[in-house]
């Protein structure tokens, strides 16, 4: 990440947080070159962190998938196992024999149910993490044309006379790229609930405390696309 840079005599020297540094010819677009590279960075570092997570996501789904399937075999194994034992046992009171072969379902059923909505949260977040990714894959490209005009124009009006010491500001722009961030993530770990707000005309009022006007026509137009492939799943079902 950029940090500042130190002008001398029409010359810049950049300094990173690493603690190096490069030179650079001065022009008016300078600052806002150097802050647009910071936020270009910080999208393709957030890129490497979410392909990870999208990994161990993956890793979870397969160790809770063969956790359910062997808790399935498990509850029907030992049912008919109770069944056989109790039926020895109590001849053929059917009424006492499904009452207690009962137990043991019941027992499995809390289990299995308690790893589904663990392996649905997982399901979520892997959705979540694929929108952020998602926007980050268009917006990185169109972040790099944005910075490629940026340093087409070497305008020097501004430039000044004496020695000074720059920092860079991009506080605003991070800021503002964790906002989409997070927005596309909780779009898309939530998109029933999200799509089902856009439809009853509620989403303004759910997500305005939290988000920018320019967030929610984003967040309208994500849902514009996902939503009805969301409807067509379900009615396929």
């Amino acid at each position: 990440m950029n940090k500042g840079y130190t002008y001398i005599n029409s010359k810049v020297i950049i300094s990173d947080e690493n603690g190096d540094y490069t030179q650079s010819e001065y022009y008016d677009n300078l600052d806002k070159v150097l802050v647009k590279e910071n936020v270009i960075e910080a999208m393709e570092g957030r890129t490497q962190e979410l392909l990870k997570e999208n990994e161990e996501c993956l890793e979870i789904k397969k160790r809770y998938m063969k956790f359910i399937r062997y808790w399935l075999r498990f509850s029907l194994i030992s049912t008919f196992v109770f069944f056989g034992c109790l039926s020895a046992l109590f001849g053929i009171d059917i009424e006492l024999v499904a009452l207690s072969c009962s137990i043991p379902l019941i027992l499995c059923g809390g289990i299995l149910y308690q790893a589904y909505r663990e392996y649905q949260k997982n399901a979520n977040k892997k959705n979540g993490i694929n929108s952020e990714l998602e926007f980050l894959k268009s917006q990185i490209g169109k972040e790099k044309e944005a910075l490629k005009e940026l340093k087409k124009d070497k305008t020097r009006k501004n430039e000044i006379a004496e020695y000074s010491n720059v920092k860079v500001d991009d506080k605003k722009q991070l800021k503002a790229l964790r906002n989409y961030l997070d927005l596309y993530y909780n779009l898309g770990y939530d998109i029933k609930k999200y799509f089902r707000y856009y439809k009853q005309g509620k989403l303004d009022k759910e997500l305005q405390e939290y988000y920018d006007e320019e967030a929610l026509e984003l967040a309208k137009k994500y849902l514009e696309e996902k939503g009805p492939v969301l409807t067509r799943r379900k009615n396929a079902k």
